[in-house]
Protein backbone atom coordinates (compact mmCIF):
# COMPACT_ATOMS: atom_id res chain seq x y z
CA UNK A 1 0.00 0.00 0.00
CA UNK A 2 3.24 2.39 0.87
CA UNK A 3 4.41 1.54 -2.85
CA UNK A 4 0.80 2.62 -4.59
CA UNK A 5 1.00 6.02 -2.50
CA UNK A 6 4.30 7.42 -4.71
CA UNK A 7 2.48 6.00 -8.04
CA UNK A 8 -0.49 8.22 -7.20
CA UNK A 9 0.95 11.40 -6.40
CA UNK A 10 3.75 10.83 -9.77
CA UNK A 11 0.55 10.17 -11.97
CA UNK A 12 -1.08 13.09 -10.51
CA UNK A 13 2.07 15.33 -11.30
CA UNK A 14 2.17 14.17 -14.84
CA UNK A 15 -1.04 14.49 -15.60
CA UNK A 16 -1.15 18.39 -13.69
CA UNK A 17 2.43 18.43 -16.00
CA UNK A 18 0.60 17.50 -18.85
CA UNK A 19 -2.38 20.03 -19.00
CA UNK A 20 0.00 23.06 -18.80
CA UNK A 21 2.45 21.89 -21.47
CA UNK A 22 -0.68 21.89 -23.62
CA UNK A 23 -2.11 25.07 -22.75
CA UNK A 24 1.36 26.73 -23.19
CA UNK A 25 1.27 25.35 -26.15
CA UNK A 26 -2.15 26.46 -27.32
CA UNK A 27 -1.74 29.64 -26.59
CA UNK A 28 2.04 29.92 -28.39
CA UNK A 29 0.00 28.97 -31.39
CA UNK A 30 -2.81 31.30 -31.21
CA UNK A 31 -0.25 34.17 -30.52
CA UNK A 32 1.71 32.87 -33.56
CA UNK A 33 -1.97 32.99 -35.92
CA UNK A 34 -2.57 36.50 -34.67
CA UNK A 35 1.17 37.65 -35.78
CA UNK A 36 1.36 36.05 -38.81
CA UNK A 37 -0.51 37.74 -41.60
CA UNK A 38 -3.20 34.75 -43.13
CA UNK A 39 -3.08 34.19 -46.77
CA UNK A 40 -6.73 35.52 -47.08
CA UNK A 41 -5.89 38.91 -46.16
CA UNK A 42 -4.13 41.03 -49.14
CA UNK A 43 -0.89 42.21 -48.60
CA UNK A 44 -0.36 46.29 -48.85
CA UNK A 45 -0.14 47.77 -51.94
CA UNK A 46 3.53 49.35 -52.44
CA UNK A 47 3.61 51.36 -55.42
CA UNK A 48 5.54 49.76 -58.61
CA UNK A 49 9.13 50.92 -58.51
CA UNK A 50 9.04 51.72 -54.93
CA UNK A 51 9.83 49.28 -52.02
CA UNK A 52 11.93 49.54 -49.25
CA UNK A 53 14.19 52.20 -50.17
CA UNK A 54 14.98 55.85 -49.84
CA UNK A 55 12.90 57.88 -49.10
CA UNK A 56 12.92 62.01 -49.99
CA UNK A 57 13.05 64.60 -47.46
CA UNK A 58 9.44 66.62 -49.87
CA UNK A 59 7.79 63.23 -48.81
CA UNK A 60 8.70 63.33 -45.20
CA UNK A 61 7.90 67.20 -45.31
CA UNK A 62 4.43 67.01 -46.93
CA UNK A 63 3.45 64.17 -43.93
CA UNK A 64 2.84 66.92 -41.59
CA UNK A 65 3.87 64.24 -38.65
CA UNK A 66 3.68 66.80 -36.16
CA UNK A 67 0.21 68.23 -37.42
CA UNK A 68 -0.71 71.13 -39.54
CA UNK A 69 0.55 74.60 -38.35
CA UNK A 70 -1.91 77.13 -37.56
CA UNK A 71 -2.16 80.67 -38.36
CA UNK A 72 -0.96 83.10 -35.40
CA UNK A 73 -3.59 86.01 -34.86
CA UNK A 74 -3.12 88.62 -37.39
CA UNK A 75 -1.94 92.31 -36.61
CA UNK A 76 -2.97 94.69 -38.85
CA UNK A 77 -1.63 97.91 -38.98
CA UNK A 78 -4.14 99.97 -36.83
CA UNK A 79 -3.84 103.68 -36.34
CA UNK A 80 -2.50 105.31 -33.06
CA UNK A 81 -4.80 105.64 -30.21
CA UNK A 82 -5.92 109.23 -29.18
CA UNK A 83 -6.12 108.52 -25.89
CA UNK A 84 -3.97 110.18 -23.77
CA UNK A 85 -1.91 106.63 -22.51
CA UNK A 86 1.88 106.33 -22.21
CA UNK A 87 3.55 103.12 -23.06
CA UNK A 88 6.66 103.02 -20.69
CA UNK A 89 6.89 99.65 -21.11
CA UNK A 90 6.77 95.95 -22.61
CA UNK A 91 7.34 92.17 -21.87
CA UNK A 92 6.66 90.95 -24.79
CA UNK A 93 6.53 87.09 -25.55
CA UNK A 94 5.61 84.46 -27.79
CA UNK A 95 3.02 83.37 -25.48
CA UNK A 96 0.51 85.78 -25.24
CA UNK A 97 -0.69 84.94 -21.69
CA UNK A 98 2.84 85.63 -20.07
CA UNK A 99 2.82 89.35 -21.98
CA UNK A 100 2.39 92.41 -20.08
CA UNK A 101 2.69 96.15 -20.93
CA UNK A 102 3.77 98.82 -18.37
CA UNK A 103 0.39 101.97 -19.77
CA UNK A 104 0.08 105.03 -17.63
CA UNK A 105 -3.83 106.84 -17.98
CA UNK A 106 -2.85 110.81 -18.83
CA UNK A 107 -0.53 111.39 -16.06
CA UNK A 108 -1.42 108.64 -13.65
CA UNK A 109 0.98 106.43 -12.33
CA UNK A 110 1.76 102.97 -14.44
CA UNK A 111 0.35 99.89 -14.19
CA UNK A 112 1.27 96.35 -16.08
CA UNK A 113 -1.62 95.27 -18.05
CA UNK A 114 -1.74 92.08 -19.56
CA UNK A 115 -3.43 90.48 -22.85
CA UNK A 116 -6.95 90.58 -22.53
CA UNK A 117 -7.37 93.10 -19.82
CA UNK A 118 -8.83 96.64 -19.53
CA UNK A 119 -6.57 99.71 -18.98
CA UNK A 120 -8.08 101.43 -15.84
CA UNK A 121 -10.36 104.49 -16.93
CA UNK A 122 -10.91 103.16 -20.67
CA UNK A 123 -12.83 101.64 -22.90
CA UNK A 124 -9.69 100.05 -24.30
CA UNK A 125 -8.28 96.42 -23.59
CA UNK A 126 -4.57 94.97 -24.61
CA UNK A 127 -5.15 92.82 -27.55
CA UNK A 128 -1.15 92.00 -28.16
CA UNK A 129 1.72 93.12 -26.76
CA UNK A 130 4.50 93.99 -29.19
CA UNK A 131 8.42 94.19 -28.82
CA UNK A 132 7.63 98.35 -29.94
CA UNK A 133 4.37 98.57 -29.58
CA UNK A 134 0.76 97.70 -27.83
CA UNK A 135 -2.48 96.74 -29.86
CA UNK A 136 -5.65 97.87 -28.23
CA UNK A 137 -9.16 96.53 -29.28
CA UNK A 138 -11.59 99.42 -28.40
CA UNK A 139 -15.24 99.52 -29.52
CA UNK A 140 -14.53 96.66 -32.19
CA UNK A 141 -11.58 98.27 -33.75
CA UNK A 142 -7.65 98.30 -33.10
CA UNK A 143 -5.30 100.88 -32.20
CA UNK A 144 -1.93 101.11 -31.22
CA UNK A 145 0.00 102.54 -29.03
CA UNK A 146 3.46 102.42 -29.46
CA UNK A 147 6.78 102.85 -27.20
CA UNK A 148 8.06 106.38 -26.83
CA UNK A 149 11.18 107.04 -28.92
CA UNK A 150 13.40 109.58 -26.95
CA UNK A 151 13.80 112.96 -28.97
CA UNK A 152 17.68 113.10 -29.96
CA UNK A 153 18.84 116.69 -30.84
CA UNK A 154 20.62 117.29 -34.38
CA UNK A 155 23.60 119.54 -34.61
CA UNK A 156 24.76 121.46 -37.19
CA UNK A 157 28.21 120.44 -38.96
CA UNK A 158 30.80 122.77 -37.81
CA UNK A 159 29.61 123.01 -34.27
CA UNK A 160 32.26 123.16 -32.30
CA UNK A 161 30.75 124.00 -28.97
CA UNK A 162 32.22 121.13 -26.65
CA UNK A 163 29.09 118.97 -24.37
CA UNK A 164 29.54 119.52 -20.73
CA UNK A 165 28.59 116.25 -18.83
CA UNK A 166 25.43 118.11 -17.88
CA UNK A 167 23.84 118.49 -21.19
CA UNK A 168 24.10 114.40 -22.13
CA UNK A 169 21.64 111.81 -21.33
CA UNK A 170 22.09 110.42 -17.85
CA UNK A 171 21.64 106.58 -17.79
CA UNK A 172 18.43 105.46 -16.41
CA UNK A 173 18.86 104.30 -13.01
CA UNK A 174 19.67 107.80 -12.29
CA UNK A 175 17.09 109.21 -13.42
CA UNK A 176 14.48 109.80 -10.48
CA UNK A 177 10.98 107.42 -10.78
CA UNK A 178 12.46 105.25 -12.62
CA UNK A 179 13.76 102.61 -10.35
CA UNK A 180 10.20 102.97 -8.64
CA UNK A 181 8.30 102.61 -11.34
CA UNK A 182 10.46 99.38 -12.29
CA UNK A 183 9.88 98.40 -8.74
CA UNK A 184 5.99 98.65 -8.83
CA UNK A 185 6.10 96.93 -12.39
CA UNK A 186 7.93 94.04 -10.57
CA UNK A 187 5.43 94.26 -7.94
CA UNK A 188 2.45 93.78 -10.20
CA UNK A 189 3.74 90.77 -11.92
CA UNK A 190 5.00 88.91 -9.04
CA UNK A 191 1.08 89.58 -7.65
CA UNK A 192 -0.72 88.62 -10.58
CA UNK A 193 1.77 85.88 -11.01
CA UNK A 194 0.83 84.74 -7.38
CA UNK A 195 -2.73 85.22 -8.06
CA UNK A 196 -2.59 83.06 -11.51
CA UNK A 197 -0.61 80.35 -9.43
CA UNK A 198 -3.67 79.87 -6.98
CA UNK A 199 -6.44 79.76 -9.73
Amino acid sequence: MLRQRPTLAASINLAVLAVVVYLLARSGLDLYRSWKPSATEPAAAVPAGRGPGPVSLTEIVNAQLFGRPTAGPVVVAAPETRLQLRLSGVMASNDGRHAAAVISVESGPAQAYRVGEVIEGTDARVQAVQADHVVLERGGRQETLSLEKPQLQSAEVGDTEPLDDASLPQPVSEEPGKEDMLERFREELKKRGQQAASQ
